[in-house]
């Protein structure tokens, strides 16, 4: 080598795998990893380029290792057991034959991590999002999901991941309800899929979705829901306004804790949904709206609408404990559709208060499970009258 000789790597290095990792919840998110068991080495970096230009340092150095390369026992007992069990045959072939054999089984040895993957899956994405090729909206939701996945198993190879792994990651997130269940697994399975040639079988595609039709609504009767505002009334009466908003206009959650006043028209009884306030992202402007909504929402404070969402949830979990009252998911626009669609009789009316672009469905939801007259009962509920129906 004309007298040249190359520096001998550290201990650490010789014989170990290096990785790339992404740990997006750090100030230097891309990582290198390298070593064999307890002697693993990890060096963190602001940029992927810095990341990468190390990598390739590690990788040389571990290449210049083989030829000081020392064998354990271990490793010289295993290559014996391999000798011995193909016999005279070329390592080559026997190699050739075992890709094959996992490649017709759908079984893959790629070592691509899932940190690997997600990053570049991201990237893809953020070039779409900036092509005009994906919505705001659906990147977010595959940058919020994959990062997180990322985040669990972000140092496994795809290959390793199971679909029992999957799954008990996505109920850990507290994600049992099934339509939640079902959207994180969609994304996660759309990341497998785009990894196809790392792993020909997706184990998520082994994951069920799970029905998410609606069963059994869960809604207040009239009686418990006038013993809820009546209890509002007299202890809480900074959450009349929003309370009456879930309850009597069917507003989501998630609308009626972001609503100002000032998107209220109290003199022609209408309520504007700004474009970024509703599921929809349209602004969508409510009429049309029961009467006893007004009764309400007349005796709303200013502080009533300076909650943040916080607040609001806690205040609301507090009425309802104080009140005595169950709290079913999402019970108040379900009590709303029910009762409106009882009394009325009018699905598209109904759907058109909702913002629900299917009102077949919704009346297939909520056609039949109260009567008329509980409905009507239901949207009479007044303040004057809220002790009176509240004690049946």
């Amino acid at each position: 080598m004309n007298g040249y000789k190359t520096k001998s790597p550290p201990s650490e290095i010789i014989g170990a795998k290096v990785r790339k990792l992404l740990r997006v919840d750090r100030p230097s998110p891309f990582l290198v990893q390298w070593g064999r068991g307890s002697e693993k080495k990890t060096e963190s970096f602001k940029t992927s380029e810095e990341r990468d230009q190390r990598y390739e340092e590690i990788r040389q150095d571990i290449f210049r290792g083989r030829e000081d390369r020392v064998f354990s026992d271990a490793e010289l007992t295993e290559y014996a057991a391999f000798k011995n069990a193909v016999g005279d045959a070329n390592w080559i072939d026997v190699v050739s034959g075992w890709r094959e054999y996992m490649g017709k089984t759908g079984r893959l040895t790629s070592k691509r991590t899932v940190s690997e993957a997600a990053e570049d899956y991201l990237k893809e994405a953020e070039s779409l999002l900036r092509d005009g090729k994906l919505a705001r909206d659906t990147f977010r939701q595959k940058r919020h999901k994959i990062t997180h996945f990322a985040e669990k198993f972000g140092a496994k190879r795809m290959v390793d991941v199971t679909a029992d792994e999957i799954t008990g990651w996505i109920l850990s997130l507290g994600s049992s309800n099934p339509r939640t269940f079902n959207s994180v697994l969609k994304h996660v399975r759309a990341f497998y899929n785009q990894n196809k040639k790392h792993v020909p079988v997706s184990p998520a595609d082994e994951i069920k979705l799970k029905d998410d039709s609606i069963d059994e609504v869960g809604i207040l009767t009239p009686q418990e829901t006038a013993k809820l505002f009546g209890f509002a009334l007299k202890n809480k009466p900074d959450a009349i306004g929003r309370l009456a908003l879930e309850a009597f206009a069917g507003l989501r959650f998630g609308s009626a804790d972001k609503l100002s006043k000032e998107d209220i028209n109290f003199k022609e009884r209408g309520i504007m949904l700004p474009k970024h306030k509703v599921k929809t992202r349209r602004r969508f402007y409510l009429d049309d709206l029961p009467d006893n909504l007004w009764d309400w929402v007349d005796l709303s404070t200013d502080a009533c609408w300076q909650m943040e969402k916080n607040d609001w949830m806690h205040m609301k979990s507090r009425l309802f404990a104080g009140a005595a009252v169950p709290h079913p998911r999402n019970c108040l626009r379900h009590s709303f559709c029910t009762y409106h669609v009882s009394a009325y009789k009018n699905p598209g009316r109904t759907a058109t208060i909702l913002c629900h672009q299917n009102q077949t469905q919704l009346w297939g939801h909520y056609h039949g499970i109260a009567s008329q007259a509980a409905g009507l009962t239901y949207f009479s509920i007044k303040p004057e009258n809220v002790e009176q129906i509240a004690a049946g």
